[in-house]
């Protein structure tokens, strides 16, 4: 095993994917990840260095471009695996120059709280979950009022929650209990996976980091019961012209600060609680 291959495997656990099989086969297999599960298994047991494309797929699966620090190691643990240490890689990260310092130090004490709160609570999703979730507004809301709430549901208090109706949210709830992200008790429904942070599928890999078609469907499901009370309780914007390749340098700074975000997340009712939906924005307006 190399660093490189020990890195990958403990960064995939870390995403919350247990075998390098479950990671290949949800990330989306060989269209996804541009290899075959046996070429990615040579490339964990530390057999073989993955093509530069196979690499970028992977840290993009995996979300390791979020995390500066963790992929710098990642990258120069790569480039040794490709050419060897000494002098010419000692060049090459010369050449590299110094990075923008991580936002907050892995080791602090917030950090790593942070951290172990986002990793504990991680419950990735099947295609076939993240599909029928993601399917339409039933199912998407009625799924997670399953799952971010303490109590036990009916199908009819669901439907006057959010105007559906009834006999939609019973299609759904049944689904939901098919692809056993939802159970249903003696008092009603509930999810197994309340107080979980789900990730859904991954879309596949784009050519750069630009965000997937899927999310503008997932708006239109969040648009979609906003209603009366929705309202933007908080907003920022800084216009500028920049470099979209430089600019991608301070990603690893909103993600962090989405992750934190996640720290007062619940599933018990309270006088204000509410669905909330947390973003951090980057929109190309136009070449210029």
């Amino acid at each position: 095993m190399s660093e490189f291959s020990d890195l990958l495997t403990q960064y995939r656990r870390d995403a919350g994917f247990g075998t390098g099989r479950g990671f290949y086969r949800k990330a989306g297999g060989r269209a996804a990840l541009r290899c075959t599960y046996q070429q990615y298994l040579n490339i964990e047991t530390g057999r073989s260095v993955p093509k530069s494309g196979v690499f970028y797929a992977a840290v993009i699966m995996l979300g390791i471009w979020k995390d500066q620090e963790r992929s710098r190691k990642l990258c120069k643990a790569y480039l040794e695996a490709q050419f060897g240490g000494g002098e010419f890689l000692d060049f090459m990260l010369r050449s590299i120059g110094p990075v923008m310092p991580a936002a907050g130090s892995q080791s602090s004490p917030l950090r790593k709280a942070m951290q172990s709160n986002t990793r504990s609570r991680l419950a990735p999703l099947s295609q076939e979950q993240s599909r029928l979730i993601r399917k339409d507004a039933v199912h998407y809301w009625t799924y997670h009022v399953l799952a971010g709430d303490s109590g036990y549901w009916q199908a009819d208090k669901i439907a006057g929650l959010f105007g559906f109706k009834t006999g939609e949210v019973k299609k759904a709830l049944g689904g939901l209990v098919k692809v056993k992200v939802a159970e249903l008790g003696k008092k009603g429904y509930w999810s197994p996976y309340r107080d979980r942070h789900i990730t859904h599928e991954k879309p596949p890999v784009p050519q750069r980091f630009e965000v997937a078609p899927s999310m503008e469907h997932l708006k239109k499901i969040w648009g979609a019961v906003e209603g009366k009370n929705g309202q933007t309780l908080f907003h920022r914007y800084l216009f500028l012209r920049a470099s979209e390749s430089q600019l991608r340098e301070y990603y690893p700074y909103f993600a962090m600060s989405m992750d934190g975000a996640g720290i007062y997340d619940t599933i018990d009712k309270g006088g204000d609680t509410s669905f909330v939906v947390v973003e951090a924005t980057v929109r190309r307006m136009k070449k210029f």
